[in-house]
């Protein structure tokens, strides 16, 4: 799979313009709603007011949504899914080599079993689940805008295909991130324009998901490939291939559902 996400935004009164917080108290199943982007992407004023509220909506029951009609070409994302396991493919040795370095840069390879992703709050908090059901049965490598201080992107050997159109990629999401937050704000009833400052640099996260072969022995004591977790930032745009199994979850409940891509 693919994340790509927001990692900073303007701190707000949450009385003043911060819709309530998503109530997922129940356990029951949540029917996730398909919402075309065609009228946010046009800018279609006789159609992006439904649209906004249909999106804000959706954040503030699910928390999660399909978007349909995306700008984002399906041979674009047939090749970045290629390239992706190209990449995971390659000796652990050459992945290594552009490992993960520190939270502020945020770019690099990730190794199984480094990462444990959770609902903690705390470093104790998150090695207790780290102890308990073990850590993610995952690896993964991320990247970010290029020319940002201190935040290098570190890019594999073997020719100049995987930067050129990773970048690409991220531009495109930054633009369809940008169409969401406008929604966002219309829907709240903001000015269309009120995030466009906070979100055109583009200091997003793209990640590449790869989940390697385990045996069945791996998850044993609730061990899973990544945890119960709340994405950090706006909003997260998860791409999936064809094996789907994203799992929203309520906070207070354990239960879960599994969504495929439509």
């Amino acid at each position: 799979s693919i994340d790509f996400q927001r990692t900073r935004l303007p701190l707000m009164a949450p009385s003043a313009v911060s819709p309530p917080p998503p109530d997922r108290s129940t356990g029951k199943e949540a029917t996730l709603p398909i919402i075309s982007l065609a009228p946010l992407l046009e800018e279609d004023p006789s159609s992006a007011q439904s649209t906004a509220a249909s999106l804000l909506s959706a954040l503030k029951t699910s928390g999660f949504l399909y978007l349909k009609d995306s700008p984002i070409p399906a041979e674009l994302l047939a090749r970045i899914y290629a390239l992706s396991a190209e990449f995971f493919a390659r000796p652990f040795a050459e992945k290594d080599a552009l490992a993960w370095t520190t939270p502020k840069a945020n770019r690099g390879f990730s190794s199984q079993g480094r990462e444990k992703v959770s609902l903690g709050l705390s470093r104790d908090e998150v090695g207790g689940d780290r102890d308990g059901v073990g850590e993610d049965q995952k690896e993964s490598f991320e990247m970010g805008r290029e020319g940002e201080e201190g935040c290098p992107n570190q890019w594999p050997e073997g020719g100049t295909e995987f930067r050129n159109v990773m970048l690409d990629f991220h531009e495109r999401c930054r633009q369809l991130h940008a169409a969401v937050m406008r929604g966002i704000a219309i829907g709240m009833g903001l000015d269309p324009d009120f995030f466009a400052d906070y979100v055109k640099q583009g200091d997003n996260t793209l990640r590449l998901l790869h989940y390697p072969a385990v045996s069945s022995g791996a998850f044993a004591n609730g061990r899973v490939r990544a945890g119960l977790h709340s994405d950090y930032g706006s909003v997260t745009l998860l791409f999936q291939d064809a094996r789907g199994m994203l799992a929203p979850a309520g906070c207070k409940s354990s239960d879960q559902t599994d969504h495929s891509p439509t």
